[in-house]
């Protein structure tokens, strides 16, 4: 098992046009002195993604609705040490 990991709960909905969050996205399991640097892998058309793992944006309008999710990769540094986890999260658009 990674040393943190994401909570794979789905994110509240989007709707296509309307501005969404900002939501911040979190770990479990980190070192207290972790700092992350998130980075986007996919993510719905008109989502951004932060460093610091806010999720905001205004959903595409030709965005169909249905389940669709994001996946992203937070990079914990510790020290020298750095680690990287992945991971997909259910998102519904409306």
């Amino acid at each position: 098992m990674p040393p943190f990991f994401f909570s794979t709960t789905p994110l509240p909905p989007a709707t296509p046009g309307t501005a969404y969050g900002p939501v911040t996205l979190t770990t479990d399991g980190a070192a207290s002195r972790a700092k992350f640097k998130w980075t986007m892998v996919t993510l719905p058309e008109g989502l951004t993604l932060s460093s610091k793992g806010v999720l905001s944006g205004t959903p595409n309008v030709s965005l169909t609705a249905g389940l669709s999710s994001i996946t992203v990769k937070a990079t914990e540094k510790v020290g020298r040490t750095k680690t990287t986890v992945e991971a997909t999260i259910p998102l519904t658009i409306t």
